[in-house]
């Protein structure tokens, strides 16, 4: 399992960059969808 949530820790950091990186270019959705991975880490 930790490697599971890892990976999911690293996938949502690469979005993030990616993010920042194009901001202009990103759709709402994956923006919601990284924060419910957030979310359901955190629970």
């Amino acid at each position: 399992m930790t490697h599971v949530i890892q990976v999911l820790f690293l996938s949502v950091f690469i979005l993030q960059v990616v993010m920042h990186g194009e901001e202009s270019q990103v759709p709402g959705e994956l923006r919601q969808s990284e924060i419910l991975i957030e979310q359901d880490s955190k629970i």
